[in-house]
């Protein structure tokens, strides 16, 4: 079977990926409908709390600067909202 694209710009993308690589034609067309099926296929699920925590540790490690204390902002010396 035959696949016919008629697309100019899918035709000059996959020129452009296959001369970067040194692959076929086809092959980078191939190589793409697989990552492309793999992503689709797979089922959406949401994060566990261990990839949450990991991503918010990694955030946290990237922002400078002192920490604020939002608790004086808003609560006075008793802990009551001011």
């Amino acid at each position: 079977m035959a696949l016919v694209v008629e697309s100019e710009e899918a035709e000059q993308l996959a020129e452009e990926i296959a001369n970067e690589t040194g692959q076929s034609v086809s092959a980078v067309v191939t190589q793409m409908l697989r990552e492309r099926a793999a992503r689709i296929s797979k089922p959406q699920r949401k994060p566990g709390i261990e990839e949450i925590l990991a991503a918010v540790n990694r955030i946290s490690d990237r922002i400078q600067g002192p920490a604020i204390d939002h608790g004086e902002e808003f609560y006075d010396e008793h802990g009551l909202p001011k």
